[in-house]
């Protein structure tokens, strides 16, 4: 019987991490619907797989599924609530949905984790612009642009809301 139950939660483990792999391959090949269908039966094999929540969040974003990410984001940062990817994608989920503060709650705690983390600079600038601090935003946006990401601080100067 000990043998039995060894193996199907070894099996149940191998056949997470199959349908897992399969999931990020379907990404690569940006087959969304097949990477969902394949992180979704990761999630249930292994409800603590955080990196399946993850990526599956990063589908649904994908799909434009933002409430569908927020919840598969909310999990992950359960299950690992050090990672500051996890926050930083969740900010940029909450700002698509015009959620600002919560946008700026995550953003905040991802650069507190990772003070290095470019896109979290990133994506907080966005929001500071979307509620009208240019003067934060520049901030951002220049952090962003020393960690090599100047996209949003160009935007900024096109739209002539700092100085070139």
């Amino acid at each position: 019987m000990r043998k039995i139950m060894l193996i199907a939660l070894f099996w149940g483990t191998a056949a997470a991490q199959n349908a897992y792999e399969q999931g990020l391959a379907a990404i690569e090949q940006k087959n969304y619907e097949e990477a969902l269908k394949h992180l979704s039966a990761a999630v249930k094999e292994n409800p603590k797989n955080t990196q399946a929540y993850y990526y599956r969040a990063e589908v649904f974003v994908n799909l434009l599924e933002y409430h569908s990410a927020l919840e598969d984001y909310d999990n992950a940062i359960k299950l690992g609530p050090e990672n500051a990817s996890f926050y930083n994608k969740r900010c940029f989920a909450h700002y698509v949905l015009f959620d600002n503060t919560k946008a700026l709650n995550d953003c905040n705690r991802a650069i507190e984790l990772n003070p290095n983390l470019s896109e979290a600079y990133y994506n907080r600038a966005l929001v500071y612009k979307e509620i009208g601090d240019i003067n934060k935003a520049e901030s951002d946006a220049r952090a962003a642009c020393h960690f090599g990401d100047c996209d949003v601080l160009e935007q900024l100067k096109e739209e002539k809301l700092v100085n070139k």
